[in-house]
């Protein structure tokens, strides 16, 4: 019986520690996400100052 209680403390022990590894594992998709739209959003950000640059240079000839 004693073992059996210490086997079942093992386990709540590693699924506790597999959910935080899983969490982290999450955290980090989701910082990919992120670092990958706020390229993306940069990108779109230059393609516009470019085309508000051009704009500006037209309009200033």
């Amino acid at each position: 019986m004693k073992n059996i209680k210490i086997l079942k403390e093992k386990i709540a022990k590693l699924n506790a520690e597999i959910k935080k590894i899983e969490a982290e594992r999450q955290a980090q998709a989701g910082k990919i996400t992120l670092s990958v739209f706020k390229s993306a959003a940069d990108l779109d950000n230059a393609e516009k100052m470019a085309e508000f640059k051009t704009k500006i240079t037209e309009i200033l000839r």
